[in-house]
């Protein structure tokens, strides 16, 4: 197997390894309704501010959408903790279902304090139903601590899945034409 090929499984056998010795249980995880981008460091210079994430979208009838968000705002802080991404808003948010929380933004250059009641994810798939892989936080962070550190070397690894389509035909091609000359080869025995 080429190197490249292996490379770019790393990240994903990890986590099946992670998840797999896991435990599962019904949790509820917090929900509040929103698309979410990070922002560069140019956007934070521009915005004047440390850190934030950029609501892209606010979903109908939502937590979010009840408690006035719209989007454009920036998320600064959840319940007293800094928003520097995106992984920081779902870390606060679905740890807290149910829970009313203090909410500090970013509209049109001015700050601004509101609250927000979290929901819960309705059911749905089985990311949704409850059933999380009980990880502990300590797992959790170690993971997420790798996974940055290779994320942008992970990415020249991975090879596009035309690509990966185009070669496997090859492969099989050649598999073919070396089972025929073998069939030819005990024939003329």
């Amino acid at each position: 197997m080429k190197k490249s090929r292996i490379l770019w499984l790393v990240p994903l056998v990890f986590l099946s390894f992670v998840l797999a010795g896991q435990k599962t249980e019904t949790v509820k995880r917090g929900w509040l309704g929103v698309f979410s981008n990070n922002l560069s460091q140019p956007m934070l210079i521009a915005l004047n501010i440390d850190n934030g994430v950029l609501v892209s979208e606010v979903i109908d009838s939502s937590p979010a959408d009840q408690a006035g968000l719209a989007s454009g705002d920036v998320i600064l802080e959840l319940d007293g903790e800094q928003i520097t991404d995106g992984s920081d808003l779902r870390y606060v948010v679905r740890k807290r279902p149910g829970k009313k929380i203090n909410m500090l933004i970013r509209r049109r250059g001015k700050p601004k304090r509101m609250h927000v009641t979290l929901g819960a994810r309705e059911p749905g798939g089985w990311w949704q139903e409850g059933r999380w892989p009980q990880i502990s936080g300590e797992t959790y962070r170690a993971a997420q601590k790798a996974f940055r550190r290779i994320g942008s070397k992970v990415e020249k690894y991975v090879m596009p899945l035309d690509s990966l389509r185009k070669e496997l035909d090859e492969l099989k091609q050649e598999l073919n034409e070396l089972k025929q000359k073998v069939r030819e080869g005990t024939k003329g025995k």
